[in-house]
């Protein structure tokens, strides 16, 4: 039980440093260094990104349907707002790296 709830705090930070890989595509690339990002490019690595976080969230839902998670896990659902807000901020910004900021 601990393991698996513990999947989607594990996720989270995984799409944090995947985030903040973004800003430094361009010069990754240009330095020879292959992250994922880099490997995927602009328009796929956007599109693991909301993905990603969408497996966030799906993994707290299916967590509070099994009965694994207790209803204050319905909190962390409050943070649905900032990821549309932070989708739509990547979509907006032409170049990733003022993401950084």
């Amino acid at each position: 039980e601990a393991f698996l709830i513990s999947v989607p705090v594990g996720l989270m930070v995984t799409s944090i440093l995947y985030y903040q890989s973004l800003p430094d595509m361009k010069t990754d690339e240009s330095v020879g260094k292959r992250t994922l990002a880099v490997r995927l490019g602009k328009g796929p690595a956007f599109a693991v990104l909301i993905l990603w976080l969408a497996v966030v969230y799906a993994t707290i839902v299916a967590l509070l349907i099994s009965g694994l998670l207790t209803r204050l896990g319905l909190l962390s659902l409050l943070t649905i707002p900032i990821f549309f807000r932070l989708v739509g901020i990547v979509r907006r910004t032409k170049d990733w790296i003022f993401l950084d900021r």
